[in-house]
């Protein structure tokens, strides 16, 4: 199956306990659909055979042409029909697992509203070091764990775990930095299951939440879901606090994000810390737009 339905996922296994979760039989697959009160998250798995490229198909632009595999959507227009709310999916691609791109040719040939394009970083805290020009070539710097950590001490700050009590500040900063529709918004009872899994991290002004950062983490690996540093407090290094202290965790090898393909600030900014694309992007579309 090709899609964008992981094998386990605890949010959509939450929604189906809470009665949140709707699924809907396509030709040759299935589409969940999760109410998170402002919109509707769709996840969506089609047999990869229905998703082979035809001799005229390449990795071109979804909706720009070319042969179509013959797979239709008509279960899932039916079902998204009976919804007022933004109805959004996320699909995923890189160059060795084409197969979503036909998917989302399908998607926007039906009608679907291409809102963001992203791409991934990834960076190996504890063994990426700054690389710099001179002119003999190109030389290393110290490793970024260390110049981070000394550019924190600097700046006198310091990121903490956040606990459940702080779940509120910490979705209210996340909101204020991201679109309401594509930005995936966690709930406040996700901050609070982030915050007791030790997986919310934040810096403080004083009593003030300045930057929050949402973490997963697997085995030898960590993932940002949101960063967000309020607009007052940023260029004042909590970004750069709130990044090592996902570096510094235990057992952490490589740590990856998502970032908007137009959103050159971020890009500039994760860049000046060792990040590097790994070759994946996504598109985010709404189906009912």
């Amino acid at each position: 199956m090709s899609g964008n339905i992981p094998l386990r996922d605890e949010a959509l296994e939450r929604a189906a306990s809470e009665g949140r979760l709707t699924a809907a039989d396509l030709s040759g697959g299935f589409a969940l659909l999760e109410d998170r009160g402002d919109l509707i998250r769709c996840r969506i798995a089609v047999r990869s055979e229905l998703l082979k490229a035809g001799p005229d198909d390449s990795m071109s632009e979804p909706g720009s042409g070319g042969n179509t595999p013959g797979f239709e959507f008509d279960g899932l227009r039916d079902v998204i029909k009976g919804y007022s709310k933004p109805v959004v999916c996320e699909i995923a691609y890189d160059e060795n697992h084409i197969e979503p791109l036909f998917l989302l040719k399908k998607l926007r040939e039906g009608g679907a509203v291409l809102l963001k394009r992203r791409l991934r970083l990834r960076i190996s805290p504890k063994t990426a070091r700054f690389e710099y020009e001179t002119p003999s070539g190109t030389e290393f710097s110290d490793l970024i764990v260390d110049v981070l950590a000394e550019k924190v001490r600097e700046n006198g700050l310091n990121a903490v775990l956040l606990d459940a009590s702080d779940a509120e500040e910490a979705r209210e900063l996340i909101v204020s930095n991201f679109d309401p529709i594509a930005g995936c918004i966690p709930s406040e009872a996700e901050c609070r299951l982030a915050a007791e899994a030790g997986q919310l991290i934040g810096v403080k002004y004083g009593e003030k939440l300045a930057g929050v950062h949402h973490i997963k983490r697997s085995a030898g690996m960590s993932e940002t879901v949101h960063i967000a540093v309020d607009t007052a407090y940023r260029r004042q290094g909590a970004g750069a606090a709130l990044m090592l202290a996902a570096f510094e965790k235990e057992g952490v090898k490589t740590h990856r994000l998502w970032v908007n393909s137009d959103n050159m600030g971020a890009l500039d900014f994760y860049s000046s810390m060792g990040f590097d694309r790994d070759g994946w992007y996504s598109m985010v579309l709404q189906l009912n737009g």
